[in-house]
């Protein structure tokens, strides 16, 4: 069983809004928005509290809500 996911992730310019949910088939746990710039962040998700009602996870669904944005992702970690 897993606690949290954390993903660090950053935006080649300021100003793009992501969204970001962990998922099974399609199906989407509470999303997180989060602005993301040129420096790195990490965001995090109480899996328990994000996820309620999901024996399984299969994804996480990353979801660009502003204009076009080029985005990295690093260390994208489910942790005990």
């Amino acid at each position: 069983t897993f606690l949290t996911l954390s993903i660090r992730a950053r935006a080649e310019t300021s100003g793009a809004r992501i969204a970001f949910a962990p998922s099974y088939e399609g199906d989407r746990c509470i999303e997180q928005a989060v602005d993301l710039g040129p420096d790195w962040q990490e965001i995090a998700f109480d899996l328990p509290a994000a996820c309620a009602g999901f024996d399984l996870l299969t994804s996480v669904t990353v979801q660009n809500t502003s204009d076009r944005a080029t985005i990295l992702l690093d260390e994208i970690e489910f942790r005990q």
